[in-house]
């Protein structure tokens, strides 16, 4: 099971290395993938640099399954497909 810390990392790592790198690309997620990223915390994205504010409205987004402003803050459009492949293992 990934910590929340390596959640943040993988889809990071995963969307800095994507072949469409057009700004605000829709990023597909598997469904499943949603409840990996609910376990994202404040102190998670402020240890890779997000201003605590910021964090604050990405984590509370996130616990209501918003993933505008962290897709915002990832440089894409996070949208649910049932065709992705899970980037945490769970599809």
């Amino acid at each position: 099971m990934l910590t929340s810390l390596q959640i943040y990392d993988r889809i990071r790592r995963t969307i800095q290395n994507r072949q469409d790198k057009q700004p605000l690309a829709k990023f597909p997620l598997h469904p499943d993938d949603k409840f990996d990223l609910m376990k994202i915390k404040i102190r998670d994205l402020t240890a890779r640099g997000v201003d605590e504010g910021q964090a604050q409205v990405i984590v509370a987004a996130l616990m209501q399954l918003d993933f505008g402003p962290f897709g915002r803050h990832l440089g894409v459009e996070l949208v649910i497909s049932d065709d992705a492949r899970s980037l945490f293992g769970n599809g």
